[in-house]
């Protein structure tokens, strides 16, 4: 995230002694006045701040803090001053961590001298600024709560409408994005009322809202906000061109991020270009000759040009490229910084990706050992062949940014050895991404920040790797490679859901109390309901909810603070459960292996930036294959073909038999030719597949592919559907699969729970303001009646019975649930994707289950069958996969889950399901079942209901096994039935034998 403008600082009043200041300090100094010493010392760094001789201000200020502790000064107002002068000096010199050490001291000086005061609140929103600057993003959200808590005694509106601003970055920064819009959103309003819509700080509660709208993946909100901030900022008298600039720059980072959602745009290249030249052209007017701003502006554009043509394999820029990192390097110069920063490092990178891009990759590994050392305090050897070790991870400055050094350097390691051949190289580029992925364990274990951004980065590194390793297997013929290449293709998938896995785990196996099990699901739900709460009133941002909403954040932060204090006692004082909880082993090939069925593979899929890799683990075979592909167009092949299955039904082109032809014939194409680079390549496979697939191929449907091209695509019947040939389920990862396959519970339970609401124009309902018509759903209610006569009974809850409230209450008491019901995926808002329920009349949205909701429940299901639109589907974050409900009843327990990709029809769905659960009680796997129901489908269906669209959308995630007891209380019947007549019988021949005799 981009650094926003430090505002709380107070001003720095301009006072001149006529003296030189050295030589007063050096007086009061041989005299032991140390009030003079500090007097002067605070007097000199006043000047040197007014007069921007930021450099010598630092050292002046460093300097004579030194010599003040040496000679115990007390705490003193004065002594806090100096303090946070040297952080202002450190501040203009983007060296944060003195930054912040300074302000640490500037707190404790002035908690000291009068403890709890609401004036402390203003350094609590400093180091809380500062925290977030440094990733340490759940320090910072206490820190920042902190400022919020000493500000209820004494309100102070102008204040908190800062603290909102910056809780907002912090909230982003940690990943929790409901919480960071909703807080940027209460920015934003404060500001409004409190300064006008025309102010400053309005203006950078704008700018921070749209650098979370950024990070959010939510790019035309992001320039939406930029754009009024910026047009504020350009008004204010005098301008301020310094806020200007980062507003222009998060457009133009908005719009790059644009280009790589979309390769074939490059238009968003260029309107990145003109909003980073637009400020090159004020800075040299409007800005100070030595300034990080004027840097990173011409960082920014080497960075677009690079990307311009890194993406689109082209060489038209090499020499704008070189001019503008020259023109950085001499601003760099300029600055004076110290030996270990971030910015240092930030130039070293793109300096290093530029002699890659010119094919010198001997070049660029002199650059790239230049920003390690820039990044870690101890670390200074310049032999390119030198790596960092474990224990320079704690002396890092900036664990993030490592992770990405690291991986530059493997990549030129391995470029060079492309060129020259030499193994060394191949060996040197190895031990990289090992170290790498060390760091990777530290960050995972020890960070406070981000998990999804290392997720993300992680992955562009586990690329290369797997590159690295297969290259030293083809060199070397030693099967150790293939098995560390497909441990980072299982490293660079979910792992978010693995170790909340894992946190369950440790529950269970460390023996942690009940009591305590139960106080932690009690803080959780806390939580959830006032999220809720706030998630549905935010949108409304109306001025008399303002209160409401200052005292739902309020609470929630509390209840947050709660948790986490909670967390960290429980880890202290079970420490089996910690070790458990964070040792999050991956399974290697063998243990793979151990899980699959005779007739049964994996296919686990890694698709990076420039190749798909594709391992096939079945009994007796281990096998990897790669497709090299370019930029973003196998992404866009999956977006074409679910909409040349979709579009012509679900309206997005006009429906005429011109159309549907169209439509058909392409998908018929395209559906070969991935099956030709999907799956052909790993070819003969058994009669049943795992698919684990990565980023975009999660939205792709294989048992939709054709294993042959089709004469004719509007023959839907005919195709040569690869679901003909095997039953196909889904996982998250290797690791996941046998998470879910070997869950256990001890509960005893009921056999099946199903919901089918009943919808209608008087159901509609509001989700965050706007009111959705949801339509009546025909079959929902026969298909759970269906089912539960297969199942010979179960627990229904129809029409205006079936409530969430329900739901919650018996869910963990059934080995399947099923939902007959809507579903909606929230992109923007992944936690609140949703099942409709039937509705309340009250004043809460409790018609939903949001999958935060499921985050707080354990269910003891074998089977969720999630008969609804869009339950498998949702915004796909790199390295963690698709945020879904399917996702969410995973986490919540579940062995496997029945979901669906896009908005299916009811009538459909409510076939297959029933044939599903027909083979299921036949004694079917799972997979089989699902294969089975839609054959049968397709085989009842005319050429135009035999469509994907109606039988494709539904996949089978997790566990695979058959449920052999299934209908086992309708066995049990049976046999008390056939008992009970062959007792019958009996007595009837005991009966007649007793005739018998009497009459003789």
């Amino acid at each position: 995230m981009n650094k926003i403008i430090f505002l709380l600082f107070l001003a720095v009043p301009f006072v001149s002694y006529g003296q030189n200041y050295e030589q007063l300090l050096q007086q009061a100094q041989q005299e032991k006045n140390w009030n003079n010493y500090l007097q002067i010392a605070i007097n000199y760094t006043d000047n040197l701040l007014n007069t921007q001789q930021n450099n010598l201000a630092a050292q002046q200020a460093e300097t004579c803090l030194s010599v003040l502790s040496q000679n115990q000064p007390k705490p003193s107002v004065e002594l806090a001053k100096l303090n946070k002068n040297a952080a202002i000096a450190f501040y203009s010199l983007e060296n944060d961590p003195k930054v912040l050490f300074f302000l640490q001291k500037t707190l404790a000086i002035n908690e000291n001298l009068s403890p709890n005061a609401p004036e402390l609140a203003r350094d609590y929103a400093n180091i809380g600024q500062m925290q977030t600057k440094l990733q340490q993003a759940k320090t910072a959200i206490k820190t920042l709560k902190k400022a919020e808590e000493l500000l209820k005694p004494k309100p102070d509106k102008e204040l908190m409408a800062y603290i909102y601003s910056q809780l907002c970055l912090a909230y982003a920064e940690a990943d929790n994005f409901n919480d960071a819009i909703s807080t940027a959103n209460l920015a934003v309003s404060s500001s409004e009322e409190a300064y006008g819509n025309k102010s400053l700080d309005y203006a950078i509660a704008l700018l921070n809202k749209g650098a979370v709208l950024q990070k959010m993946d939510m790019p035309e909100e992001a320039i939406n906000s930029l754009q009024k901030a910026k047009k504020i900022f350009l008004g204010l008298q005098p301008s301020d061109y310094t806020n200007y600039h980062i507003a222009n720059e998060q457009i133009g980072t908005t719009f790059q991020k644009l280009f790589l959602n979309d390769y074939k745009k490059t238009n968003f290249l260029d309107s990145a270009l003109v909003y980073f030249n637009v400020n090159l052209m004020y800075d040299k007017s409007y800005l100070p000759e030595s300034s990080p701003i004027i840097f990173n502006a011409f960082l920014a554009t080497a960075q677009t040009y690079l990307t311009k043509d890194g993406y689109l394999f082209k060489t038209d820029n090499s020499d704008r490229i070189k001019i503008s990192l020259k023109a950085a390097e001499a601003e760099l110069t300029k600055l004076n910084l110290p030996a270990k920063s971030t910015i240092k490092a930030e130039f070293y990178k793109f300096l290093g990706i530029y002699q890659l891009y010119n094919l010198a990759p001997s070049e660029a590994l002199a650059p790239f050992q230049a920003q390690i050392i820039s990044l870690i305090d101890g670390f200074e050897d310049n032999n390119i062949d030198i790596l960092p070790q474990e224990a320079n991870f704690a002396n890092c400055i900036a664990l993030y940014q490592l992770t990405g050094a690291l991986g530059w350097k493997a990549r030129a390691h391995y470029e060079l050895y492309l060129q020259n051949k030499n193994p060394r190289q191949l060996e040197l580029a190895y031990q990289t991404v090992l170290v790498g992925d060390k760091l990777v364990n530290y960050i995972r274990k020890n960070a406070v920040g981000a998990k999804s951004y290392l997720s993300a980065a992680s992955v562009d590194n586990y690329e290369f790797a797997i590159a690295i390793c297969l290259e030293l297997f083809a060199n070397s013929k030693e099967e150790k490679y293939k098995h560390q290449a497909f441990y980072f293709a299982e490293k660079s998938k979910a792992l978010g859901l693995l170790e909340a896995f894992q946190n369950s785990k440790a529950q269970q196996f460390a023996g942690i109390p009940p009591a305590l099990i139960e106080k932690e699901t009690e803080l959780k739900l806390a939580i959830s309901d006032l999220e809720q709460e706030l998630f549905a009133l935010l949108p409304k941002k109306t001025k008399d909810l303002l209160p409401q909403i200052n005292a739902l954040q309020t609470q929630i932060g509390e209840k947050k603070a709660n948790y986490e204090q909670f967390l960290q006692q429980l880890e202290k004082e079970q420490p089996q459960y910690y070790q458990i909880k964070h040792e999050l082993k991956l399974l290697n090939v063998e243990d793979t292996r151990k899980n699959l069925a005779e007739d049964q593979a994996i296919i686990e899929y890694f698709m990076g930036t420039e190749a798909v890799y594709i391992f096939k683990i079945s009994k007796k075979e281990f096998e990897i294959k790669s497709w090299v592909i370019k930029g973003n167009n196998l992404r866009k092949q999956i977006a074409d073909f679910r909409e040349y299955i979709y579009g012509y039904y679900l309206g997005s082109v006009e429906q005429s038999e011109s159309s549907y032809a169209n439509m058909s014939s392409r998908y018929a194409e395209l559906s070969h030719q991935l099956y030709q680079n999907l799956i052909a390549p790993i070819s003969p496979l058994p009669k049943r597949l795992v698919i684990i697939p990565d980023g975009a191929l999660a939205y792709l449907p294989f048992d939709a592919l054709l294993t042959s091209p089709a004469a004719d695509g509007k023959q839907f019947k005919t195709h040569n559907y690869l679901l003909l040939q095997h039953a196909i389920s889904y996982s998250y990862s290797a690791t996941l699969l046998q998470e879910m396959q070997t869950k256990t519970f001890d509960k005893k339970r009921s056999n099946l729970l199903a919901f089918a609401p009943s919808f209608g124009k008087e159901e509609s309902a509001e989700v965050r303001g706007k009111r959705y018509d949801l339509s009546p759903l025909t079959f929902n209610v026969p298909e759970v009646q269906e089912i539960a006569k297969i199942l010979n009974g179960g627990d229904l809850y129809i029409n205006k019975e079936a409530k969430e409230e329900t739901f919650k209450q018996l869910a963990g008491n059934y080995r399947i649930i099923h939902f007959a019901t809507h579903g909606m995926a929230n992109n923007d808002h992944p936690d609140y994707s949703l099942l409709a329920f039937a509705e309340i009349a009250d004043d809460k949205e409790n018609e939903y289950l949001y999958i935060n909701d499921l985050y707080n429940m354990k269910l003891n299901a074998d089977l969720v069958v999630l008969s609804a639109c869009e339950t498998g589907i949702g915004k796909l974050s790199r390295g963690e996969g698709v945020q879904s409900l399917a996702r969410g009843f995973s986490y919540a327990g579940a062995k496997s889950i029945f979901t669906t990709l896009w908005s299916v029809n009811d009538l459909a769905t409510s076939k297959i399901v029933a044939q599903f659960y027909k083979y299921l009680a036949q004694g079917k796997t799972k997979d089989e079942a699902l294969q089975l129901a839609k054959i049968d489908y397709i085989k009842a269906a005319n050429n135009n209901s035999a469509n994907p669209f109606l039988w494709a959308p539904f996949i089978l995630i997790g566990d695979t096994n058959a449920m052999p007891d299934i209908v086992a209380s309708s066995i049990g019947l049976y046999l008390i039935i056939a008992a009970t007549g062959l007792a019958l019988l009996a007595i009837l021949w005991w009966a007649k034998r007793k005739m018998a005799k009497i009459e003789r």
